[in-house]
């Protein structure tokens, strides 16, 4: 994999980094993918919540010393090329994880998920909690546009969350990565 690259100079190329960036999506994005499918099974197994929240705080974590092994091993970055780094990393596995969600609503839910959101929004508690929490807030017309949203309006608002949830990620990992001293990183620890 090119993390174990040895960067004899120093350097690094745009590719490197994009490259690096796409070999670690596809890790941060199988984590992304995993949680997304527990939580989409958790009304069925409540524990499977909790594993998939642990697995989407514990891809931030990967996220980090992905970072920080580049900068070991790679290419010595601070903190704007290890915000790149993290970006682009978040930027991938949000694609990745778009595919998946586009694939898992059109192929697999079977319109399971937007017909729960129909009860639950139908539902008189419901009615009642969101006139107090948002008093201006009409729960009908609610209804009508979950009723309107199509498997592909729904995979673009999830592909814009992923994006837009990359940047404070990214930005966590990159702060941390860039701050860490890297003496025991190379030394085999």
């Amino acid at each position: 994999m090119c993390m174990e690259q040895n960067n004899v100079n120093g350097t690094q190329t745009r590719g490197s980094v994009n490259q690096s960036a796409a070999y670690n999506g596809l890790l941060v994005g199988g984590m992304w993918i995993a949680s997304f499918l527990c939580s989409m099974y958790s009304l069925r197994i409540p524990l499977l919540g909790y594993v998939g929240n642990t697995v989407s705080l514990l891809s931030l974590y990967v996220l980090y010393i992905l970072a920080v092994r580049y900068r070991a091993f790679v290419a010595p970055l601070r903190f704007g090329g290890c915000w790149r780094l993290t970006w682009m990393t978040c930027v991938y596995a949000g694609l990745l994880t778009t595919l998946a969600q586009y694939v898992y609503f059109r192929f697999v839910d079977g319109g399971q998920f937007l017909s729960s959101l129909t009860t639950v929004l139908s539902s008189e508690d419901y009615r009642q909690a969101l006139q107090q929490m948002m008093p201006g807030t009409n729960p009908d017309e609610m209804l009508a546009l979950v009723n309107n949203l199509s498997v592909g309006d729904l995979t673009l608002q999830l592909w814009a969350f992923n994006i837009m949830i990359s940047v404070p990620l990214s930005l966590l990992a990159a702060l941390f990565a860039a701050a860490k001293r890297l003496d025991n990183v190379r030394g085999g620890r």
